[in-house]
């Protein structure tokens, strides 16, 4: 019976997975197709692949979501890097396929195991469709934490390469494609969203691109940034000076950030720390102690067995004394 399942879920995988590439092949093939019939060999603008291929906008239907959860989903995505317009809803497809998965595989599975076993096949399918629901969106917390985290820590060496393009005579926009290149390796994240400010800024004005970073980026120093280099436009005061003491001042900040981290690390380490004194403590104190009582009392066992043997033995000799005294006496 074991052997029968392991093979048909084996063929239902193999199956599955050489559709699903069958499918995207063919569909590729067909978009090429009609590409080179039109005669239009490069698309300045062309659709992104979705995750799940052309099922993803059936699949996200399928777990709906009010306006402030797709408003604050939406908020987050941002704040991780996903910057397509589709993010939403490929987040939705993949989630509900993480969560179904589980769910019709156990019932799937709960078909070909003992009764008594369906409670638990039950159960472990839905623990793991809580984790596929649950999982995405603590990974994505974790990464708008980490992409956070990132560029704060590269905003103050932005600063200075900004500050000294400005002093060197390059305007705004030069300094930021400058800085843009300079941070590609260090700190890519912070580099990339300089590029779009640069870009955006080109298009239309520095104010617009700056207030679109300081909406895709919640950091409180990107938006203050912001509004130091529009009021350093509109006024026509020196920009290099204004950004070389919010430098200064943000590193001060970053100081106290990381002196406070330290305080509170140096307080969360007295419990594990007192965890195993504790532990190493009661060993060496209890330990000989234990030791001693334990052979002890393995003494005190073997002391009271051996007189409960020899008592036993001393009434079965009185038994068979007893026995034997009317069969000596009885005689005529």
């Amino acid at each position: 019976m074991n052997e029968w399942l392991i093979v048909s879920l084996i063929f239902v995988a193999v199956s599955g997975t050489l559709f699903v590439l069958l499918q995207r092949s063919s569909a590729r093939r067909q978009r090429l197709e009609e590409r080179l019939r039109s005669g239009k060999v490069t698309e300045i603008a062309e659709n992104p692949e979705l995750i799940l291929g052309e099922l993803t906008p059936a699949i996200a239907e399928q777990v709906p979501l009010t306006e402030k959860g797709r408003t604050d989903l939406h908020r987050v995505l941002t704040d991780a890097g996903f910057y397509r317009p589709t993010a939403v809803m490929e987040y939705v497809a993949l989630r509900t396929v993480l969560l179904l998965v589980p769910l019709v595989g156990a019932a799937v599975f709960a078909l070909f195991v003992e009764p008594a076993r369906i409670p638990v096949v039950a159960l472990v399918g839905l623990i793991l469709a809580l984790l596929g629901y649950s999982f995405p969106r603590i990974f994505l917390d974790y990464l708008a934490r980490t992409r956070t985290r990132q560029i704060e820590r590269g905003l103050p060496v932005a600063l200075d390469l900004i500050t000294l393009g400005l002093s060197a005579g390059l305007t705004i926009l030069a300094s930021l494609r400058r800085v843009a290149i300079e941070l590609k390796k260090a700190y890519p994240i912070l580099a990339y969203e300089l590029e779009i400010v640069q870009q955006q800024a080109e298009l239309r004005s520095l104010e617009h691109a700056l207030q679109q970073l300081s909406d895709r980026v919640r950091v409180p120093e990107i938006r203050n940034l912001a509004l130091i280099l529009v009021h350093s436009e509109r006024l026509g005061t020196d920009i290099g000076t204004t950004l070389l003491e919010f430098a200064t001042a943000y590193r001060t900040t970053l100081k106290q950030r990381a002196e406070a981290q330290a305080n509170k690390a140096s307080f969360w380490m007295t419990f594990p720390t007192v965890l195993c004194l504790w532990i190493s403590a009661a060993i060496i104190l209890v330990g000989p102690m234990y030791y001693e009582f334990w052979n002890r009392r393995t003494q005190a066992q073997d002391l009271l067995k051996g007189r409960m043997d020899r008592l036993n033995q001393g009434k079965v000799k009185a038994k068979q004394g007893t026995a034997k005294a009317p069969a000596t006496g009885g005689g005529p």
